[in-house]
Order: structure tokens, then C-alpha cells, then sequence
């Protein structure tokens, strides 16, 4: 006996999965290295239903989605997806495509690719996308990002990721990444050449980057959506080279570390360690930025920037009603040069509180909005999914 999902439960859980791929990913964050873990969430959320693997007929979806984020403002993303399973996986397959518009006049345009293979042990995802922002560039290092002194940037750029995952265990896989990115950045002076009396030209940077190296997930949650408890890991490390026909040479490394406990029936304690650090002849759009991929809300992604990032948070989530919640949230971290002056630098300190409401019953999907406060701003958050 076949099993179908009803048609909101799928509505809900594809909104979930492009609207975390393609507004968090390819538009809401300014960088090319946060793109591949909201690809990755977004893989999660739509995968691991048993239902969807029995479902004969493709399921298909196109809606629009509200985005608030400080760093490109508020907007609206466009989804369409399909979710099928041609060989019966655990985990079915989506093909998506979106685009995001803001009101500071950035915009992005992005595909991607799902698949499961061999049983659910070989997971692969593709993405392609193009993305023209209008950000701010405050320098280099926590001593420019407090003078809150910054320079209009745009970025035109497109992006591609390629990553394959085996499974050695149900809990653990391991795999490889390729990421390319060509990018344009432009640096507008005028603000410069009023305050100088000069006229000098805009700055242009043209550069490609691509970069291969391993990649590790470790997942032991209860649930993708809204975990109660385990443990969810990530590693990536990259490797970029001429040889791999990036225009520089340079490494980095990326880590994640997050654990759910369930304290009452009702309210859920979340944990967060994230922690970034990059080696070589690094171009400014590749470092380490504080406060993207919600590492610690509050704060415009790329004020602070430098080759040494962490950020550590906790939340509290306690649901109060049958499909409504509150979180509420804190945490600190820093930029530096190296690792070890991340303890000497000054902190980065950010809290705030948020609701939820529960959009899908059967996958546990929340609609959230977040308010954050830093010494200096505060600032307006609203996405499908959670923080974490």
C-alpha cells in the first residue's frame, strides 16, 4: 500500500528547503563559502521522508518568499522546485531554481540538484548561480569593523559547487568539494573623494577562485527541522591553487559543532561553536566573516572580516502553544589574524529573542522572526527553518 504526503506537508517542506538554499544562501549571504552549507540544509530539509520515497508522482511547488536580512535588506525570493524519487531512496530527489530581489537593488539567481544514490550512501549536490550584490566593505580586522566607517561594494559574481558524500556509517559520511567562483567586485570612492576633494575611480577586482578539498557531516539530531536532541557536526576544508585554475593560492577551513538537549517537554536548550580560518594569498571576499550563516545574528555580514573567526551561541526554544513558540538567544565570538589573538581581541557579543509558528505539523517546519541586539545595532531576521 502506497503512502502520498498531503499536499501542505510537501508545499511546506519544499518552501523550507529552496527558500533555505536560495535566499539564506546565494542571497542573503555576501560570500561564496556560506553558500554550500545552506545548500546543505536545504538538502536536509527535503530529504528523509518514507513517504516521499513510495510516492510515485513528482510533487511541484512555486511560491514566493519574504527575506529580511541586514546585510542586503528586505526582499522577496521566487521558488520553484520539484521533489521525485526515480530510484526509491530514503531521501528523495529536488531540482530547484529561485530568484531573489532586494530593495537596495541586489539580486540573485541560483539552480540546484539533490540526488541520493546506492540506498541513501552517496549524496550529491549540485549548484549554479549567479548573484549581483550591493553590500558595504569596512576594511580588515576588528579594528575596522568598530569604526562602523565603510565604503559602498558591489560583487557580480557566479558561483558553482559540486559535492559528493559517502556514508561509512548511518551517522557519519565523508566526501569531496569543488567550489568556483568568479567574481567582480567593485569599490566605489566617491564617499572617499568627497571627503578628500579628490577623483579618483572606482576600484576593480577581478578575480577567479576554485578551490577542492574534503568534507565531513556528522549527524546524530532526532529531527533536521527542529531537532531536540544529538549532535550535528561539519567539516570543509579547501584547498585553491592555480593548478586548479584559480587565479590564487590559498587554504581554508571551516567547522561547525552543534548539540540539542530537551530540558522539559516543552523547551528545547541549542548549542553552537562555529569557527573559520583561512591561509595564504586570501582576496578581501574570502576571509572569514563574522555573523553570515546566522553564526551570531545581530550583526551585517562582512563588517568584521580577517583570516581567524569563532562564534558560540546558545538558544533557548519553548513552545507555549500547540503551533506557536519563543526563542531566545546570546553569544559571542571574534575576528583576528591567527587563532591565537582571537582570545585578545575585543568580543563580539550579540542577544535577542524571536517567535516561531509551526508551519508544517508532520515535518516540524517553523516560520520564524528574529530580533538581535548588538552594542552598537540591532537588527530584523525572517527565514523558514532554524537559526540551527
Amino acid at each position: 500500500m502506497s503512502h502520498s504526503l498531503p499536499a501542505p506537508s510537501r508545499r511546506c517542506l519544499l518552501v523550507a528547503a529552496l527558500s533555505l538554499l536560495l535566499a539564506n544562501g546565494a542571497g542573503a549571504q555576501s560570500e561564496s563559502q556560506v553558500t554550500s552549507e545552506q545548500i546543505e540544509r536545504a538538502g536536509n530539509l527535503a530529504g528523509n521522508s518514507a513517504d516521499a520515497k513510495e510516492e510515485g508522482k513528482p510533487s511541484f511547488v512555486a511560491l514566493p518568499i519574504p527575506l529580511s536580512d541586514p546585510t542586503v535588506g528586505t526582499g522577496i525570493t521566487l521558488i520553484g522546485a520539484m521533489l521525485y524519487n526515480p530510484n526509491h531512496s530514503v531521501r528523495p530527489w529536488v531540482t530547484g531554481a529561485g530568484a531573489m530581489f532586494t530593495n537596495n537593488g541586489s539580486r540573485a539567481f541560483g539552480a540546484a540538484q539533490q540526488a541520493s544514490l546506492w540506498q541513501d550512501k552517496l549524496r550529491i549536490i549540485a549548484f549554479a548561480g549567479r548573484a549581483d550584490l550591493n553590500l558595504r566593505f569596512y576594511g580588515i580586522g576588528a579594528a575596522a569593523g568598530d569604526r562602523q566607517i565603510s565604503v559602498p561594494v558591489g560583487e557580480d559574481g557566479r558561483f558553482t559547487l559540486l559535492q559528493a558524500l559517502y556514508g561509512v556509517t548511518p551517522e557519519l559520511f565523508v566526501g569531496l568539494r569543488l567550489q568556483d567562483l568568479r567574481l567582480k567586485t567593485t569599490v566605489d570612492l566617491q564617499d572617499v573623494n568627497n571627503a578628500l576633494g579628490t577623483n579618483l575611480s572606482p576600484l576593480e577586482l577581478d578575480h577567479r577562485t576554485t578551490t577542492i578539498g574534503p568534507a565531513l557531516d556528522y549527524d546524530t539530531r532526532d529531527n533536521q527541522f527542529l531537532p531536540s536532541q544529538g549532535t550535528y557536526a561539519t567539516l570543509r576544508v579547501g584547498f585553491s591553487s592555480p593548478a586548479f585554475g584559480s587565479d590564487v593560492s590559498y587554504r581554508n577551513l571551516r567547522a561547525t559543532f552543534a548539540h540539542y538537549w530537551t530540558v522539559q517537554p516543552h523547551l528545547i536548550v541549542a548549542g553552537r561553536v562555529s569557527t573559520c580560518a583561512v591561509d595564504g594569498t586570501v582576496p578581501f571576499t574570502e576571509l572569514c566573516l563574522y555573523g553570515i550563516s546566522n553564526d551570531l545574528r545581530g550583526y551585517t555580514g562582512g563588517q568584521y572580516r580577517d583570516k581567524a573567526m569563532y562564534a558560540a551561541q546558545a538558544e533557548a526554544r519553548w513552545r507555549f502553544a500547540e503551533r506557536f513558540g519563543a526563542v531566545f538567544f546570546g553569544g559571542t565570538g571574534a575576528v583576528a589574524r591567527t587563532f591565537s589573538d582571537l582570545w585578545s581581541v575585543r568580543q563580539l557579543p550579540s542577544a535577542g529573542l524571536g517567535i516561531r509558528w509551526l508551519a508544517s505539523t508532520t515535518y516540524k517546519v517553523n516560520v520564524s522572526a528574529d530580533l538581535a541586539f548588538t552594542p552598537n545595532d540591532r537588527a530584523a531576521y525572517f527565514y523558514i527553518g532554524e537559526a540551527f
